[in-house]
Parts: structure tokens; sequence; C-alpha cells
């Protein structure tokens, strides 16, 4: 049952967008929500290339540091041909360069990877290799290869090109 877990990412989601209020904008910016999408190559029960989606909120902390909580779903079918559903709440430090409208950055973060069916559960570690593009004033697109590594022994996926369209309501956006 993950609706514990879903409970604890929403309240420390919310806490954190409560607490950026209180703080002044140049030290905390404004949230950007990035919903991310691509392929994603495995190494689990079987290899090959499944489906992986993401919602996240970048905060960027200071020029060169962003925090990013997130909630990771993938799917893939595998070796005996089943269908496997991975949710995957996680955090992330980055650190990015900014380069006119380019900001290169490199992440390491931790979670956990709930597996359904089967009421399986796995820590995962990651890192992030990605560029950030402001397109426009309130608009970034994002591509990143993330890889990821579930548990000792459990496997790895790979969330290669994933594209990424954040916005914000207002305020300062991660540059």
């Amino acid at each position: 049952n993950w609706t514990p877990l879903l409970g604890l990412v929403a309240l420390a989601m919310g806490r954190a967008a409560r607490a950026q209020t209180s703080v002044p904008t140049s030290s905390l910016r404004h949230p950007v929500v990035a919903v991310v999408a691509g392929p994603s190559p495995y190494d689990l029960s079987g290899v090959g290339t499944g489906f992986a989606a993401a919602i996240r909120l970048d905060f960027q902390l200071f020029q060169i540091v962003v925090v990013e909580p997130g909630l990771g779903w993938f799917r893939y079918r595998t070796q005996d041909g089943s269908m496997e559903t991975h949710l995957l709440p996680e955090l992330s430090l980055q650190a990015q360069a900014r380069l006119g409208p380019l900001s290169p950055y490199l992440g390491a973060g931790a979670g956990l990877a709930f597996i359904s069916p089967g009421d399986w559960s796995y820590t995962t570690l990651h890192g992030a290799v990605g560029v950030r593009f402001r397109a426009t004033p309130r608009w970034l697109v994002r591509a990143e290869f993330r890889l990821r590594t579930e548990g000792p022994g459990a496997g790895s996926m790979g969330d290669i090109g994933s594209f990424t369209m954040p916005f914000t309501s207002g305020g300062d956006t991660i540059t």
C-alpha cells in the first residue's frame, strides 16, 4: 500500500512550497514544476526499454544549487512477459552552471522504489547529468540522463532524453 508514502511526499512538497513564501526570493526562488517523460532502458528482471514519467519540483537554493523532490513512474515487461510498475519518490541535489540561456548540471540523490504487483520496495540511488535551456522568460526545456540503481542486486534503469517543460505561477524561475 503506497498511501502513507504518497502522503509523506505530498506533505514534504507542500511544506517546501509553503516554506519558500517566508524566505526572500533573493535566497530561495519560487519552485519550478517539471513534468518529465521519456524512454528508460533497464537491466532488471530482463533487459529492454520501458517508459518513465515524473513530476518534480525544482527549488533553487543558491545560484548554483538546486534541490529537487520528485515522484516518478516506470513500467516495463519482465522476463516472464508480465508488466511491472515502479513508483519512485526521490530527492536530488544538483549543482548547475549558468552559461547564458543554458544551465548544465550534475546531480545525485536517493529515494525508494515501490514495485507492483507485489509488495516489494527497495532503496534507490541515482545520478543525473543534464542541461536546462531558457526558451522564454517563463519556460524552460530540459534534456537529462538519469541513471538509477535499485537495492542490492535488484538492477538499474536509466531515463534518457527526458524532456521537461517547467513552468511557474509567478516570480523568478530557475535560471
